[in-house]
């Protein structure tokens, strides 16, 4: 398996960027004989709920929202399955409130602005914990 990550700056974002670096990295694995791809993080996931990222239909119409699913879509990748724990960030009630430049006065479940999950607070046991969802697709090689 041949894991990455693509960020594309604002300024470059809708130019076919990112396609053009996906089909690069699938030339590179191709020539170090790996498997299959797999990315893990679409780009619209603070904006609709994870489920709904994934694929909808209108008629006879598969739609996916998120433009970074799309383009992996679009290259001939497949939808694996949903990571609802991918990645796990925990700290202090200090760092949270750095992080999220939020304050936390009590313990319990708070809405993070460009975060698909809430972070739970434990003011208690000055605790604070994310899990950040994810989607896991796979593009085949040719090998």
């Amino acid at each position: 398996m041949f894991a990455m990550n693509i960020a594309i700056h604002s300024d470059y974002q809708k130019s076919g960027l990112s396609q053009r670096l996906l089909s690069e990295f699938k030339k590179l694995a191709n020539k170090k004989v790996v498997e299959k791809i797999v990315p893990i993080r679409p780009s619209f996931k603070w904006i609709i709920h994870l489920h709904l990222l994934i694929t909808t239909s209108i008629g006879n119409e598969r739609i996916i929202f998120d433009p970074w699913i799309r383009t992996h879509w679009k290259l001939g990748a497949n939808i694996v399955r949903p990571i609802y724990k991918a990645f796990t960030v925990t700290g202090t009630i200090k760092d949270c409130e750095e992080w999220t430049s939020m304050h936390f006065r009590e313990s319990g479940r708070y809405v993070i602005q460009g975060a698909l999950q809430p972070i739970q607070i434990d003011r208690e046991n000055d605790f604070g914990i994310y899990y950040d969802p994810n989607l896991w697709m796979e593009n085949q090689l040719t090998g």
